[in-house]
Formats: C-alpha cells, structure tokens, sequence
C-alpha cells in the first residue's frame, strides 16, 4: 500500500511538472509571438500598436531587453513620457549587462527626453485608478510622479471602479510637475465630482552627468601636461648650465690671465658662451611654460563656476623665451 501511494505521488509530480512545462511554453510562445508583431507594427510605421504589442510580450517575459523596444517605439510616436519611463527601466534592470555602445546611446536618450517631459503628481485617496490619455498608469497611492510629454495636453482621469471621480485636461510643461488633488468619496458624496485643486511645482530638469559634460577637464589635462613640459625644459635648462660652468671652469684652468693663444682660444669662450646663453633660454622657458600650466589646473577646477577664456601666446627674442597668458577668469 505504501508503494502504491509513493508511485502514485510520484506520477502526479510527474503530470504536475510537466502540465507546468507546457504551460511555460505556451507562455514563451505566446510573448514571442508579441514581439515579432511589435517588430512588424515598427516596422510599417504603426508605433502605438508596436508599443502596445512590445508591452504584452514584457508582460509574457518580463526581459529588460524588452524595455528598450518599448522606449523606441514610445518616442517614435511622441509619447516622450512613457518613452522616458521604458528607458529608465531598461537602464535600471539592465545594469551592467547592458553593451557600452547601447548604454552610451539611451544615456542620451534619457537626457534629452527630460527636457521635454513634465510630471503628473497625484494626492488624496488611496485605491483609485490613474488612466491618463485613456491608458492605467497605476493605482492610487502611486510610487513615483507619471510622466507625460510637455507642451501637450493630456487627458486626466481618476476612476474608483466604472465611477469617474475626475476628469480634466492638463498641460505641463518641460522640468514641471503638476500637483492634482483627489478627493475621497466621503468628502465629495457619491456620484459627484468636484473641482479639484492643481498646484504646478517647477522642477529643475535632472541632467544625466558625463564625462563630456566636464568642462574643466581640458583644461586640467592641458595644464598638468604644460607643467611636465616645463619642467622637462627647466631640467634640460640645469643640464646646460652645468655645463657651462663647467666649459668656464676648463677655460680658466687653460688660460687664466693669459691672453688667447696656446690652448685659450675664442673658440672656447664661444662653446662657453654659448652652453650659458641656451641654459639661460630654457631654465626661463621651462619656467614659463610650468606657470602656465599651473595656471590652467587652477582655472580647470574652477570651470563649472563660472566662465572662463584663456589663451596662451609662446613669445621668445633675442636672449629670453616665455609665454604670455591672457583670459578672463
């Protein structure tokens, strides 16, 4: 009997699984099926139906992948809101699977969509539905503000069941968030609507930070590489003068006080002179150039807070060598 109840536990697993097996692939199939009806809606130019079809196969298979179709095919229509949110997600649930050429592309995507959407903020009773432009975007009290495209005017309403409790048309615009209150049905009575009252907040747009976006950057790598070169000349300029001296410490051994001749020539004193003049020219050179270069570093730093125009002019003459450093800082 013990067996008999074991094998009979053991086929039911069996049936189980496999029952649970196949309705898995129905589902696989079923979201495959919405995403090649996606791609064909993209392809002729229908982006609403795209988005939609893209929609039901995340909702069959939930892959981030997914997110970025939905994103394309939202912006393609001018539904930057929605297309902002699926870019966002893609980015968030993608991470760090996400290719460096593709996360450099919705990077910019998302910055530029930003200046453009505004925000719907909902307050008051719990247990409503939102639908904005007839489409649910979630269920009182939501988790974030909805975003919706700016300079457009979309259709607001908030239903408790088949009941429409509030219904308007508002328009937001790029970096604002507009504030809608909510009455409770204790507060309204039932089956009337009130006019609510919406407050609209100014937002500062949230700019994504990159590296291009460092303006001062330039000019630190200009300035530090100024100073290595400075520094290199100055060292060269040390290398000379010690030779130099050297030149003029032989030159005084060899002839003293003893006019030119047997081993005092001219020729002497010009290699002398002449290891002296370039020691000269790049110990101020190297010198120059390694303020400048300070100079910028500092200027680099201090670029986000304010506007800087800085030029570097190289000036050399007879016995000297320099730069000259103009701006405004």
């Amino acid at each position: 009997m013990r067996r008999f109840t074991t094998l009979l536990i053991g086929c039911l697993l069996s049936l189980s699984a496999a029952a649970v097996s196949r309705a898995g692939d129905q589902v696989d199939d079923q979201a495959k099926q919405a995403f090649s009806e996606g791609a064909e809606f993209f392809s002729a130019g229908d982006y609403v139906a795209a988005a939609e079809a893209f929609r039901r196969a995340y909702g069959l298979n939930p892959s981030w992948k997914i997110q970025y179709n939905i994103g394309q095919s939202e912006a393609a229509c001018k539904r930057h809101g929605l297309a902002l949110e699926a870019f966002e997600k893609y980015l968030s649930q993608g991470g760090d699977d996400i290719p460096e050429d593709r996360r450099a592309e919705v990077l910019k995507s998302v910055e530029e969509l930003r200046q453009i959407v505004g925000t719907l903020e909902f307050n008051g009773e719990a247990g409503v539905d939102i639908y904005v432009d007839d489409m649910q975007r979630g269920t009182t009290p939501l988790p974030g503000r909805v975003k919706v495209a700016a300079g457009t005017e979309h259709l607001v309403e908030a239903r408790r069941g088949d009941e429409v409790v509030l219904s308007r048309r508002v328009t937001v615009g790029g970096g604002e968030n507009l504030i809608i209150g909510i009455a409770a049905a204790d507060e309204k009575g039932a089956g009337t609507t009130t006019e609510q009252e919406t407050v609209v907040e100014v937002v500062p747009p949230v700019v994504v930070q990159t590296d291009a976006e460092d303006h001062g950057r330039p000019l630190r790598v200009a300035g530090w590489v100024l100073l290595g070169t400075g520094a290199a000349i100055a060292g060269g300029g040390a290398v000379m003068g010690g030779l130099a001296l050297k030149k003029n410490d032989d030159l005084v051994a060899a002839c003293g006080d003893v006019p030119p001749g047997a081993g005092c020539t001219a020729q002497k004193r010009d290699s002398r002179d002449t290891f002296s003049t370039v020691s000269t020219i790049l110990l101020g050179a190297g010198a120059a150039v390694a303020v400048t270069g300070l100079v910028l570093v500092i200027v680099g730093v201090k670029k986000g807070r304010s506007e800087q125009a800085v030029s570097m002019t190289p000036l050399s003459g007879p016995g000297f060598a320099g730069a000259a450093l103009t701006g405004r800082f």
